[in-house]
């Protein structure tokens, strides 16, 4: 069956196709009970034609295209093929001639009428499949189809039926045909980040129901179609464009998937590019019902090898970046840099022995504390010591506090020629699990922007981004990265950056060590505030991490978290100590 431009004058209304926008129609067969009944032989001539708007799963083009029969077309008639012979000149209407065999019924005789032929099998002499009945058949929905962009059509099974019951003898028919199943309309574009746009297959998977298989059908009215025990809760479309065994997404396409009825809330769609990369989407409907249209957006598949390959985080649509291994630690009386042993480990309440002598660890720092001292240029910018609490005005017009580089620089971020104020660019630093040090510019400080998109605005295979959490007892955000599995591990109160809590999700150390840890998750402990040697917020109350962006001569941007709130766009001065989580650029 193909689409051509219609012109209107058919006589016969039949409901629609399952799927109408059909180049050709892959024939299918299913295993049929072999036991035989005995069928009266008839010569009939039957008529079909294509659907009426009316339908509600038939696909009505306003540039008039349509589905119409063509010339290979057959149609199985109680189990014998029945060639097309003739078409209307509009091409909606159809004739088919050829020898079957009824099902005696009292004075009458029942004919079923299934489209493609080769979905209920053939028969041949005097005998039909015993599935044949007056009350139902078995048709088989396909497991596998193929969509075609470059004619906008599925190469597949349309499933449609009809009954019929007439007068014994009786060799016109004709057969109001109606839906099977439903239409899934899909409307797909790749993510501004994906590097591989070319989708080659989508897979359905469903927790309840069934996808393909053999369905019994009712002949009433309005058709019952209920999955048999030979069913299968997989489908597969392929994708081509005509050419190439792929689609390219880099704009929107629509692709249209035959479905049986299902009743579900876990449809779950796994869309591949060549690179064999994946993106996984879940359709949130509780119910498809036969013969309608359901359409589902989906523009931003990231194709980021969802649960395998490198665990990475994207910050932009073009860069990616892993973070460090816990939070940044100095020791002063040593001039040592570290990354804290665990991710969840914090200092707390020792940051207010910070001093230039202080032989134990902080991890709270003012802001462009790096070490770097710049005076001899930048003459304001006199706290630069990882122990810098001074809270004292310096200028009130370029560096009000004295923290990070002045406004009057080239570049009043911590980046380029102010690149140093950034402690992972400055220094050295002790990375405990490698047991090594990593040399200076490996590591950097996330901007402004970067903490918006990694919290906010990033695809990611499962959707997730971040949730708050309890990790070994310790209160903070987890963040997920681009490829994080949802199967992995059941995180609530996802993406919640209002009404969430450090208690919608508590992990133990065991947990951490063996199934986040090892798939690149991050974890940033509520550390708390420091103003001067005072921490303004308990530990545990909230978490605070520099950015690299200046705000202006007072403050700098920082992205922080509470219990019930997470602000990627929140500031504060620069005097003021907070955490430090720096990231490493992967790509």
């Amino acid at each position: 069956m193909k689409k051509h431009k219609l012109k209107l004058f058919g006589q016969i209304v039949v409901l629609s196709a399952t799927m109408m926008m059909v180049s050709s129609c892959k024939k299918e067969t299913i295993d049929i009970d072999p036991t035989k009944i005995i069928g009266v032989e008839r010569y009939i001539t039957t008529t079909a034609a294509m659907p009426q708007s009316t339908d509600k799963a038939y696909l009505d083009y306003a540039d008039g295209r349509k589905v119409k029969w063509e010339s290979a077309d057959s149609l199985n008639i109680n189990g014998t093929n029945l060639p097309l012979t003739r078409l209307n000149a509009d091409l909606t209407k159809a004739w088919f001639e050829g020898t079957t065999y009824a099902i005696p019924s009292g004075s009458d005789e029942i004919y079923w009428a299934v489209y493609p032929a080769a979905i209920v099998g053939t028969a041949s002499g005097s005998t039909i499949p015993s599935n044949f009945t007056a009350s139902t058949l078995t048709v088989n929905f396909p497991s596998t189809q193929t969509y075609n962009s470059s004619v906008n059509a599925l190469n597949g099974n349309t499933c449609m039926a009809a009954f019929a019951s007439v007068p014994a003898g009786q060799t016109d028919l004709s057969f109001f045909m109606k839906n099977l199943g439903t239409v899934l309309k899909l409307n797909l574009k790749a993510a501004a980040s994906a590097t591989n746009k070319q989708a080659t297959k989508i897979e359905f998977t469903t927790t309840n129901g069934a996808l393909a298989g053999a369905f019994s059908v009712s002949n009433g009215s309005t058709p019952t179609v209920t999955p048999t025990a030979n069913v299968t809760k997989v489908l597969t479309v392929n994708l081509t464009d005509g050419n190439n065994n792929y689609i390219d997404l880099s704009t929107p396409k629509d692709i249209y998937v035959i479905l049986p009825p299902l009743a579900s809330k876990n449809l779950t769609m796994t869309i591949y590019n060549t690179d064999n990369k994946q993106t996984n989407k879940t359709m949130a409907s509780a119910t498809l019902e036969r013969n309608k249209i359901y359409t589902n957006t989906i523009n931003d598949l990231c194709f980021c090898e969802c649960g395998g390959g490198t665990p990475y985080f994207s910050v932009s649509a073009t860069k990616q970046v892993v973070f460090a291994p816990g939070n940044l630690q100095y020791r002063a009386s040593t001039g040592t840099w570290r990354f804290a042993e665990h991710q969840w480990d914090f200092i707390g309440a020792a940051n207010s022995n910070i001093s230039p002598s202080y032989s134990g660890w902080i991890d709270l720092f003012g802001w462009g504390t790096s070490g770097y001292d710049n005076t001899a240029n930048d003459p304001y910018a006199i706290n630069f010591q990882p122990w810098a609490s001074s809270l004292g005005i310096v200028d009130t017009t370029y560096n009000y506090y004295g923290y990070g580089p002045s406004t009057n620089m080239a570049d009043l971020n911590l980046v380029g020629t102010s690149a140093y104020y950034d402690w992972g660019v400055y220094n050295e630093i002790f990375n405990p699990k490698t047991s090594t040090t990593d040399p200076a510019g490996t590591w950097r400080t996330p901007t402004r922007a970067e903490w918006t998109y990694i919290l906010n605005t990033r695809t990611t295979c499962s959707g997730v981004r971040y949730a708050l959490a309890t990790v070994n007892n310790m209160p903070g955000l987890i963040i997920v990265p681009d490829n994080w599995d949802v199967n992995t591990y059941a995180l609530s109160r996802i993406n919640n950056h209002r009404d969430a809590a450090f208690t919608a999700n508590t992990i133990s150390s065991t947990d951490w060590t063996n199934i986040f840890e090892p798939a690149g998750c991050a974890f940033l402990p509520a550390a708390g505030l420091r103003r001067a040697s005072v921490l303004l917020n308990n530990v545990g109350d909230g978490g605070f991490y520099h950015s690299a962006t200046s705000l202006n001569s007072i403050g700098a941007y920082q992205f922080y978290f509470f219990s019930s709130n997470v602000y990627t766009g929140g500031n504060n001065s620069r005097c003021y100590g907070t955490s430090v989580r720096i990231v490493k650029e992967v790509k």
